[in-house]
């Protein structure tokens, strides 16, 4: 498994929020933030092999 860390934004305050990247051998990865552990991205196989983004989330840090 591959664990990446990024920074992401910043809050008002200006406190950084960072993007956490979880990869497996398969390249199946879920994408986490440091505000409550939001689950920003989950990027898994369909049946067919083709990878696809299965969470709503939202694309800038300051949404959440």
């Amino acid at each position: 498994m591959k664990t990446t860390r990024e920074l992401w934004g910043k809050t008002a305050c200006g406190k950084e929020i960072y993007l956490y990247t979880l990869e497996n051998e398969s390249g199946a990865y879920v994408q986490l933030s440091n505000i409550g552990a939001g689950i920003v991205s989950a990027v898994v196989p369909d049946k067919d092999g083709n990878m696809a983004d299965v969470v709503l989330g939202y694309p800038e840090a300051a949404s959440y």
